[in-house]
């Protein structure tokens, strides 16, 4: 926790109003961000991100095919689907810095068009067989 954090802590704690004032002024806070280092931004999380995007090739790779494959049944899958990229994409907010709902959405959109690929190509090669 940063110095500033913790002096706007305790300045609320003890109602000390010009303490708090000082704690949250623009260069205060300019300082305190420029002082800040992420954590996954060291040498123990610098794989974080790889990760992170690892999981979503994985993610959307996975509900690709079960999209092509579940063809017979294709709103329910559709539906389904959906819903589980837009949580995954919004989980991914934990990590990434984007609100929850970009990243759901982000997550949705991208894995949507490649579920339309790949029932696209189940199609096409479905009908070749």
């Amino acid at each position: 926790m940063s110095k500033r954090i913790k002096s706007a802590r305790k300045a609320y704690e003890k109602a000390d109003l010009e303490e708090a004032k000082k704690a949250h002024t623009a260069e205060t806070i300019k300082r305190d961000m420029e002082e800040h280092t992420e954590r996954h931004k060291t040498d123990q999380g610098k794989y974080v991100g790889d990760m992170v995007y690892g999981a979503n090739d994985g993610i959307l790779t996975t509900f690709a095919i079960v999209s092509g494959v579940v063809g017979a049944s294709l709103p329910t899958s559709v539906i389904l689907t959906g819903v589980a990229l837009f949580g995954f994409g919004s989980a991914r907010s934990l990590v990434i810095r984007r609100k929850w709902y970009v990243a759901g959405l982000e997550m949705l959109i991208v894995g949507g068009l490649t579920a339309v690929v790949s029932y696209s190509v189940g199609l096409v090669l479905g009908g070749l067989v």
